[in-house]
């Protein structure tokens, strides 16, 4: 949907200027937390001070890291 293309146009600028996204989500928020795995966000460590789970993507990788 909507919320999933915006957030890969988003997180794709990101990549381009070298910036990792995170993401801070409650975790009964089901929604939130489909759009943020379609577009390859994982779950970096189980929860912030104020309950929310955080999650990134994988810092892609270069031919120069190879």
């Amino acid at each position: 949907g909507f919320a999933t293309e915006a957030l890969r146009a988003l997180v794709a600028e990101a990549e381009r200027r070298g910036v990792r996204v995170r993401a801070a989500v409650r975790p009964e928020n089901a929604a939130s937390l489909r759009v943020l795995a379609k577009s390859g966000f994982t779950e970096l460590r189980g929860g912030d001070d104020d309950g929310n789970l955080v999650l990134a993507r994988p810092t892609p990788t270069t031919e120069r890291d190879r």
